[in-house]
């Protein structure tokens, strides 16, 4: 018997009989079980019970066997001395407390529900994909939009999103610069996320900001960094760009990454770096250079409004690489592009920055994101086979969330859905 099992059935008091007996013949009734204590110390705290009638207020452990207690070395360790209850699935033997009191024991293996524990044992030990597919009844219906379940996959998500803006801004100091980081790394997506990460962190935003004025010169920044220019000129624009970086080099005695390796391979030419790049320098040329103006709310209305448009520069209509001609590519930024821009950068760090000055309006995430197409990837797509669609992105969003961090880490017994197959309600 698993552990986080024991504790869900006691969370939620999930008995077939309430009428407990202690270790010796006491009647014991559970008025609040506790308080789930995921740090250090006992299992639930401030919890509270009658023991033949007498009230008792303390902390509540949980094991398989009461000699886990033993094992455990519990009873050497004062956080435990306030143990008022010892819930036990298998009781075979006493324990003590560090002053040698005994604390009450009660054995669960008789009150616990073969169904419950069967569903919970299929979920946790599950290798589907989606781990409740399927336990999941015909005639039960699993809607996040309710009792808050998406919007607390939202929240999560985009604390999750602020826990990394927020490490990496011990690194970077300053928010433009994280922003720039933040920026150029969703212009990666997944297979060039981290070198486009690094392009970013050495794109000084206060050189990207006196360059911008010129979009020949923005291109010749971010290349140069990128290493893209380093080889042999192949034609004029390449020799132009090559110029303009050495310029730029020694005018502000730049720092440049080690070797940038960047991922052309199994994707279509409108996705290689190079035409990531040449996107992102018109869009700091539309700009002109205020990156950190994206975060504004005018600024990201316009997105969401599918009022802005950016595209490479013509000489990569018909090329992927310098020098390298090919056929006509779709140069504008596309629907996909700038929705990956506004969710894996702007939003997440508009929420990020109005976090920390205490200023965040969960209706304004709910509200730019429902008027956002949903995301299709094999997330959605696995869901989609459980007759469960995203109408925008924010339910596509909750979605993600929701596989991340609780399908594939198990974390079925924190799910609201889980919760629901496990209880029926």
């Amino acid at each position: 018997m698993k552990e986080e099992i024991l504790h869900y059935i006691w969370r939620y008091q999930l008995f077939v009989s309430h009428q407990f007996l202690g270790d010796k013949g006491e009647r014991i009734q559970v008025v609040k079980p506790g308080t789930h204590n995921k740090n250090e110390g006992p299992d639930f705290l401030n919890a509270q019970i009658l023991v033949d009638g007498l009230s008792l207020h303390g902390a509540i452990e949980i094991h398989n066997k009461s000699s886990d207690w033993i094992a455990h070395k519990h009873f050497n360790n004062k956080h435990y001395d306030q143990v008022i209850l010892h819930v036990v699935y298998d009781l075979n033997g006493e324990i003590f407390l560090a002053d040698g009191t005994k604390p009450i024991q009660v054995e669960m293996k008789e009150h616990i529900s073969n169904e419950i524990f069967h569903k919970a044992k299929l979920l946790l030990d599950s290798k589907n994909f989606i781990p409740c597919r399927m336990l999941r009844p015909r005639n039960t219906q699993l809607n996040f939009r309710e009792k808050g379940f998406l919007e607390r996959l939202i929240i999560e998500r985009y604390e999750k999103r602020a826990a990394l803006l927020e490490n990496k801004l011990t690194d970077l100091v300053d928010w433009p610069q994280l922003f720039c980081w933040s920026l150029f790394r969703a212009f990666g997506a997944t297979a060039n996320k981290d070198a486009f990460g690094l392009l970013g962190q050495f794109c000084n935003h206060k050189i990207v900001l006196r360059e911008a004025k010129s979009l020949k010169n923005i291109e010749a920044l971010l290349f140069g960094i990128s290493g893209l220019l380093s080889h042999s000129a192949q034609d004029k624009y390449h020799e132009s760009l090559q110029e303009i970086f050495h310029y730029q080099e020694k005018k502000y005695a730049l720092s440049l990454p080690p070797k940038i390796l960047w991922n052309f391979s199994k994707m279509r030419p409108v996705n290689f770096p190079s035409i990531k790049i040449a996107q992102l320098a018109h869009l700091i040329y539309l700009l002109k250079g205020k990156l950190f103006g994206l975060i504004e709310v005018g600024q990201i209305n316009q997105w969401v409004n599918h009022k802005v448009a950016f595209a490479a520069s013509d000489y990569w209509r018909m090329h992927t690489h310098f020098g390298r001609e090919s056929k006509k590519i779709p140069v504008m930024a596309g629907k996909q592009l700038k929705n990956n821009l506004l969710l894996n950068a702007i939003l997440p760090f508009h929420f990020f920055y109005h976090k920390k000055y205490g200023q965040i309006d969960f209706e304004n995430y709910a509200s730019w994101l429902g008027r956002m197409s949903p995301e299709k990837n094999k997330v959605t797509r696995a869901f989609e086979k459980m007759n469960i669609y995203c109408k925008n992105a924010l339910e596509s969003q909750a979605i993600l969330q929701l596989h991340k961090e609780y399908c594939i880490l198990g974390g079925c017994l924190r799910c609201f859905w889980g919760h629901k197959i496990l209880c029926g309600k």
